[in-house]
């Protein structure tokens, strides 16, 4: 189950998922336009999860990091099916991949002078009841420690950087 931040959010990504049936959930980097029928108001990701009628709660532990206090976080999740409409912009084509969005709010548990966790996800999990939407934040949570271990492996003891194997034959 690959768990993919906000630099994975681009259509080629989210379409080699969906036609492939890759098992994703990569977090929003932008309000993407949902597929809207003719003669519709435009609706966007985030507002149509926001205002989902599934509600959740779900205690996570927050490990510190620069500007973020450990903490147990109290998070409340939303979750909708979403048909969102993609277009590559070379050809101008046009992809309507289905998704599930599960919005996660931080409430009641963010520190003083901290922002609140806030994410907007989109996962190809099919997300029909609370336990999958929690199975989804819990899987994207995982990426507190993925980042623990790049930090490391690149400058806290490993330096792996600094080795120069930069070439098949050195490495």
């Amino acid at each position: 189950w690959f768990q993919m931040d906000r630099g994975a959010d681009a259509w080629v990504i989210v379409k080699e998922a969906v036609d492939t049936g890759a098992l994703v959930t990569i977090r929003s980097a932008c309000d993407r336009r949902l597929l809207t029928e003719r003669n519709r108001p435009q609706r966007y990701l985030r507002e149509t999860v926001r205002k989902g009628k599934s509600v959740s709660h779900l205690w996570i532990d927050v490990p510190a990091a620069p500007g973020r206090s450990a903490r147990r976080a109290h998070l409340v999740l939303r979750w909708r099916r979403v048909v969102l409409e993609m277009i590559d912009q070379r050809t101008a084509r046009r992809y309507y991949p289905t998704m599930w969005g599960v919005d996660v709010v931080e409430h009641g548990t963010v520190p003083d002078g901290e922002e609140s966790i806030s994410w907007h996800l989109l996962t190809t999990w099919e997300v029909t009841s609370a336990v999958d939407a929690q199975l989804v934040v819990r899987g994207y949570s995982t990426r507190w420690r993925i980042e623990e271990f790049h930090r490391t492996w690149k400058g806290g003891g490993c330096h792996v950087e600094d080795t120069q194997l930069r070439q098949r034959a050195r490495i």
